[in-house]
């Protein structure tokens, strides 16, 4: 009976344990977010203003609101796999802390680099880190996914299942066509001379976004005809 009693406060412990990481993840994402939003302010200007200054001030912050915006879906898709992925663990380890800590190092680079690109311009190196830091975090949720499907899943309360392994491969592709992606934009962007055609460069992402959606569909139909 005390066994079956210390057993049962064990598992209370690591659900509580496992909650904190969970928690602290979140206010992570939250304080990211906020800390963009942030960013979008109209310059500071004594007395009155007329309703055509107002709006040259807001369409000076364009390039802060489309940081945002394109950060904040980043982000939120981030935030939805790592809820899921949480969401089927009973238990936790070192590898786990350690891994889920180094991800979210990444996502809190997120303001900075989305300041960067607002504020920064006439070149491309801004455009670099950005992306490197998204590349940063592609790899270390990857790591984290492959991690509680593969090399440890009895953190998990069920073992993967054929669309879990799936997911765990299809995220693999995706990884290593963002870095041929990446590396793609960079070498475009370097031979284009025209500096302003330079920006063409980074289109290769729309291109690879689409492939990526395209993949996936076919990735996933001979699991659905299965189902």
């Amino acid at each position: 009976m005390e066994l079956k009693k210390e057993t049962i406060e064990q598992e209370i412990k690591k659900e509580f344990q496992l909650e904190r990481m969970i928690l602290f993840s979140d206010a992570v994402f939250a304080i990211v977010i906020t800390l963009m939003a942030i960013e979008i302010r109209l310059p500071e200007f004594e007395g009155k203003i007329t309703e055509h200054e107002f709006l040259l001030m807001l369409q000076h912050q364009g390039r802060n609101f489309m940081a945002y915006a394109i950060s904040f879906f980043f982000i939120g898709v981030l935030w939805t796999r790592h809820l899921k992925l949480f969401s089927v663990l009973n238990d936790y380890d070192t590898g786990l802390i350690i891994r889920n800590l180094l991800f979210l190092f990444f996502v809190g680079l997120f303001p900075f680099c989305a300041s960067v690109i607002s504020h920064v311009t006439g070149f491309y190196s801004p455009y670099y880190l950005y992306f490197t830091i998204i590349l940063c975090c592609l790899m270390m949720q990857y790591l984290l996914l492959r991690y509680v499907t593969i090399t440890k899943p009895q953190l998990r309360t069920y073992p993967p299942n054929d669309q879990e392994l799936l997911t765990e491969k299809f995220s693999l592709v995706a990884l290593v066509g963002f870095i041929i992606t990446f590396i793609l934009a960079v070498c475009c962007i370097y031979y284009i001379e025209d500096k302003e055609d330079k920006v063409y460069g980074l289109y290769i992402f729309i291109l690879y976004a689409i492939s990526l959606r395209i993949i996936k569909r076919k990735f996933f139909k001979g699991l659905k005809s299965m189902g």
